[in-house]
């Protein structure tokens, strides 16, 4: 008709197609043998099995990447490695390559930047993925509760009065490091508010 020429027929079609394959590929490719996923892949390459955040995104979007019996692995993993009530640490203290502060010249503060930092705004997806695997339990309501008020306690009292910090040290998070009023950050507070209203 009118209002759906051939042409997007033929893109729903290869946009179908390419999803099943996704799906097809992505499990086999993407989970290791230690229940988790692999950072990277690449042709001839098994896989980068360094624990880090990205994961989490094959479970908080809304069509998920993966079933829920093999998500509360991967949750079990972010957890223990990587959750802390300030954000989600960007590599695993576990890790030779782990910093577990940002600190010093600005060379240490880059090659620290993705190796350990806590990133408060990966807590909104963290806390979505909980939601998909464990559905709305009074223990995932109480984790993001506690979050919400560490957040909120930084927000009004700490660093920018009215903001939240980009990263946290990955060790010790408390202090906040980066930009002092980052918009992402401040982003997470408000999708954790929203949560909150709604979690049990």
């Amino acid at each position: 008709g009118k209002e759906f020429p051939e042409a997007d027929f033929k893109l729903l079609s290869e946009s179908e197609n390419l999803s099943e394959k996704l799906h097809a590929n992505f499990f086999p490719n993407f989970v290791n043998n230690n229940g988790y996923l692999n950072d990277v892949i690449a042709l001839n390459f098994r896989g980068d099995a360094t624990i880090r955040p990205n994961q989490i995104y094959a479970l908080s979007l809304p069509f998920p990447l993966i079933d829920k019996k093999t998500g509360r692995g991967i949750l079990e993993v972010v957890e223990s490695h990587l959750f802390t009530p300030y954000g989600l640490r960007s590599l695993s203290p576990d890790s030779p390559d782990f910093r577990h502060s940002y600190k010093g010249n600005q060379f240490e503060r880059d090659t620290a930047y993705h190796q350990g930092t806590v990133w408060p705004f990966l807590l909104a997806d963290y806390f979505q993925a909980c939601l998909y695997v464990y559905g709305n339990t009074k223990e995932v309501g109480k984790k993001l509760k506690t979050s919400l008020e560490v957040l909120r306690l930084h927000f009004y009292e700490s660093d920018c009065i009215n903001g939240v910090s980009e990263i946290f040290d990955g060790l010790k998070p408390k202090e906040g490091r980066g930009a002092i009023h980052q918009a992402w950050s401040v982003s997470a507070l408000i999708q954790l508010q929203l949560m909150s209203i709604e979690t049990k």
